[in-house]
C-alpha cells in the first residue's frame, strides 16, 4: 500500500477504504512500477491541501462524489447524452498543480490555442469526469506529487464502471501536463481502461524541478516511483504520449520515445506547436475516434493521422481568421484588389524572443518594428509589429502570409496578438 508517512489519521483512513481492485491479485502478474509502489513510504517535504470546496458546476455538468482511497472524492461529470444508453466515457485530468485539482478550468473552454477544457469531448457524446484527487477540493488526504493520486484514478475507473450511463468497456483516460504525466504512471500498472492519452508528460517527476514537487527530488526511490521513463516495459494498455515541438517538454517526449521497446506505447511529436496549442484540435481527433469506436475490437490509433488532423484543423483556424480580417477591411472600404500592406503584432513575455525572431533568417522577407512593452511591471509582454504587402482579394496568399508567419514566430515563442489591414493610398 502506498501511503504518506503523514498524517497518521489519512494513512489508517487510506488503507481502510482501500479498494481491493487496487491492488494487483495474489499470484498476478506485477509490473516494475507495481513492484517499485509495493511497501513503499514516502517521506514528504510538507503537508499540502487544497482547502477550496468544489464550485457549483454550469449546466450540462453535475457535481458527484463517489468512494477513494483517503475518503469521499468530488468530481463533475457531464449529463447523460441519451437517457436508456450507455455511452464511452473518458476521465480527464487537468494540467497544472495540484495535479488533479479540478477547478473550472476543467469545464470552461478556453481559446482555440490553450484549451484545456476537454469540451470537445462533451461535444461527441463522450461523458466526461473530471476528478478532484487526494488533498484538492474538498477530498480528504494531502498531494502525494503523482504517488498516491494513481490509486485515485483508479478509483474514478471504478466509479464510471457503477454508472448505468456509461459502457464499461468503453472507459478512457487522458490528461494534460501534469496530468498528462499521472495518465502515464497509470498506465504503467494494472487497469481496464480501454486506451490512455498522455498529453505533454515529463519522463522523470524531478524534471518538474524542487519547487514544484512535495519530495527531495534527489532522493533516487522517491523519484523512481513517480517517473514513468523507468517503467514503460509494464504498460498493456494501449498509451499514446504526444506532445508539440515547439515548446513544453518535447525532450521528454524524445526520451520516452527513445527508451521505448514496448507496442503497447506510441509517441509523437507535433511539430510546429507548442505544449498548449494541439490540446483542442488533437481532443477533437480523439473525440470522433472514441465517438466511432465500438468496443469490439481493439482500439487502434495511428499517431502520424493524429498529427496530420492537428495540422489541418490549426490551419482551418488562422485561414478562419484571415477571412475575418479580410472582412473588416471589406467594411471599412478597403480597395481588396490592390497591394495592401498586413500588420501583425505579435508578442511575448520575454523580450529575447522578440530579438531572436529579429535576427532570424526569415526576417529578411517582411519588415519589423520593435513596439516596446506593455502592462504593468508585474504582468508585463513585449510587442513586434510584423509587416508584409499582399492583395486582400487573392485568398490563397493571404491565408498562406498567415501560416507562414505563424510556423515562423511560434518557435521562437512568440505569439500573434492581432491582425488587421493597413489601407495603401
Amino acid at each position: 500500500m502506498i501511503s504518506a508517512v503523514f498524517p497518521l489519521a489519512s494513512l489508517v483512513a487510506a488503507l481502510a477504504l482501500l479498494p481491493a481492485s487496487l491492488a494487483p491479485s495474489a499470484g498476478s502478474d506485477e509490473t516494475s512500477l507495481e513492484k517499485a509502489r509495493r511497501g513503499f513510504e514516502t517521506e514528504l517535504n510538507k503537508s499540502e491541501f487544497e482547502k477550496k470546496d468544489p464550485v457549483k458546476p454550469p449546466e450540462g455538468l453535475a457535481l458527484v462524489h463517489y468512494d477513494s482511497p483517503t475518503g469521499r472524492a468530488n468530481a463533475y461529470i457531464t449529463a447523460n447524452p441519451k437517457k436508456g444508453q450507455r455511452h464511452p466515457a473518458i476521465v480527464w485530468l487537468v494540467g497544472g498543480f495540484p495535479a488533479g485539482g479540478a477547478t473550472d478550468t476543467a469545464f470552461e473552454p478556453g481559446k482555440y490555442d490553450n484549451d484545456q477544457s476537454a469540451i470537445q469531448f462533451r461535444r461527441e457524446g463522450v461523458i466526461t469526469l473530471y476528478p478532484s484527487l487526494r488533498g484538492t477540493f474538498g477530498v480528504p488526504g494531502v498531494q502525494e506529487s503523482f504517488l498516491g493520486e494513481v490509486d485515485d484514478v483508479l478509483a474514478a475507473l471504478d466509479y464510471l464502471r457503477t454508472r448505468d450511463d456509461v459502457d464499461p468497456k468503453r472507459i478512457f483516460l487522458g490528461g494534460h501536463s501534469t496530468g498528462g504525466t499521472l495518465t502515464l504512471l497509470v498506465s504503467e500498472v494494472q487497469n481496464e481502461f480501454r486506451a490512455i492519452f498522455s498529453f505533454g508528460p515529463v519522463a522523470r517527476m524531478s524534471d518538474y524541478g524542487k519547487s514544484s514537487v512535495l519530495f527531495d527530488p534527489k532522493n533516487k526511490a522517491e523519484d523512481l516511483v513517480r517517473s514513468p521513463i523507468y517503467h514503460l516495459d509494464g504498460i498493456k494498455t494501449p498509451t499514446f504520449v504526444f506532445e508539440g515541438a515547439a515548446g513544453g517538454n518535447p525532450d521528454s517526449l524524445e526520451e520516452i520515445r527513445d527508451a521505448n521497446k514496448n507496442r503497447a506505447l506510441r509517441c509523437a511529436l507535433i511539430p510546429g506547436v507548442n505544449h498548449f496549442a494541439y490540446i483542442a484540435p488533437l481532443n477533437h481527433h480523439l473525440a470522433r475516434a472514441i465517438a466511432q469506436d465500438d468496443g469490439k475490437k481493439a482500439f487502434t490509433l495511428n499517431p502520424k493521422d493524429c498529427v496530420k488532423s492537428v495540422g489541418e484543423s490549426i490551419r482551418a483556424q488562422l485561414d478562419a481568421r484571415t477571412i475575418r480580417v479580410i472582412a473588416s477591411a471589406r467594411s471599412r472600404g478597403i480597395e481588396l484588389k490592390r497591394q495592401q500592406e498586413f500588420i501583425f503584432v505579435t508578442w511575448s513575455r520575454d523580450k529575447s524572443d522578440l530579438k531572436s525572431l529579429q535576427k532570424s533568417k526569415e526576417a529578411n522577407g517582411y519588415d519589423l518594428k520593435y513596439l516596446g512593452s506593455d502592462g504593468d511591471p508585474k504582468d508585463e509582454w513585449f510587442l513586434l509589429e510584423i509587416r508584409a504587402k499582399a492583395k486582400p482579394s487573392d485568398l490563397v496568399r493571404c491565408c498562406d502570409l498567415t501560416a507562414d508567419v505563424q510556423a515562423w514566430i511560434r518557435p521562437h515563442g512568440v505569439k500573434i496578438s492581432r491582425i488587421y489591414i493597413e489601407d495603401q493610398e
